[in-house]
C-alpha cells in the first residue's frame, strides 16, 4: 500500500495553530500521514524565503510515495509556489479557500501586518503564469461562494480543479474542513 503524506500549510492565526496541530491528528487516522508546517505570519522575524525554507525541508524530509501540499487561506500562496518549484517530487496541490492569486486584490493593512505575505503572493502569481496545463492539473482549489474573505477570482488558478463547496463563512468552512469535512481532503489527497 503506497503512503500518502500531507504537509499542511496554514493560514493567518498563528493563535489557532495548537488547535489546527490536534485537528490534524485525526487525519492520521485515515492512512495518511500529516506534518503541520507553522508560518508564524505575524512574525517579523521570519521572511517569505525562511517560510518557503521551512516547506522546503518538510518535503525533503517525506519518503512516502506521495507528497500532498495542503494550504489554507493564506498558507494556499506558499504552496501554490511550492508545487510548481517541486514539480518533481509534489504530487498534488490542495488549497483550501486558499488567497493563491491576484497580489492587487490584497488590502495594504494586511500586508503591513504579515510582512512575507506580499511576497508570497508575488511569488504565487508568478508561480501561475509560469505553470503549464500539465503542472496545473495537480492543483485542486476548494471554495465557498459563502465566503466573504477569500472569493473565487482569488482562489482560481487556470487549468486547476475547482471545487466548490457550500460551507458558512471563511474561519467556519476553514474548521469544517480540519475536522468534520476532513475526509473530503484526505480523498481528494489520495486520489
Amino acid at each position: 500500500m503506497s503512503e500518502t503524506h500531507i504537509i499542511y500549510v496554514p493560514g493567518f492565526g498563528d493563535m489557532y495553530d495548537r488547535g489546527r496541530a490536534f485537528a490534524l491528528k485525526s487525519w492520521r487516522r485515515r492512512n495518511v500521514s500529516v506534518e503541520f508546517v507553522p508560518m508564524k505570519w505575524r512574525s517579523g522575524d521570519e521572511s517569505y524565503a525562511d517560510k518557503m525554507r521551512k516547506v522546503e525541508q518538510a518535503i525533503e524530509r517525506s519518503s512516502a510515495d506521495t507528497i500532498v501540499l495542503v494550504g489554507e487561506s493564506a498558507g494556499g500562496s506558499i504552496v501554490t509556489a511550492a508545487g510548481l518549484r517541486h514539480a518533481d517530487k509534489v504530487d498534488k496541490i490542495i488549497t483550501l479557500f486558499g488567497k493563491n492569486a491576484k497580489t492587487h486584490r490584497v488590502s495594504p493593512y494586511l500586508y503591513r501586518k504579515n510582512i512575507a505575505f506580499k511576497d508570497a503572493m508575488l511569488h504565487a502569481d508568478r508561480a501561475i503564469e509560469e505553470m503549464s496545463d500539465a503542472h496545473a492539473n495537480k492543483y485542486v482549489t476548494f471554495y465557498s461562494p459563502f465566503d466573504a474573505t477569500i472569493r473565487k477570482i482569488d482562489t482560481h488558478i487556470p487549468g486547476a480543479t475547482l471545487r466548490k463547496v457550500r460551507t458558512p463563512g471563511h474561519l467556519i468552512s476553514i474548521g469544517l474542513f480540519l475536522t468534520v469535512l476532513q475526509g473530503i481532503v484526505i480523498r481528494e489527497a489520495k486520489r
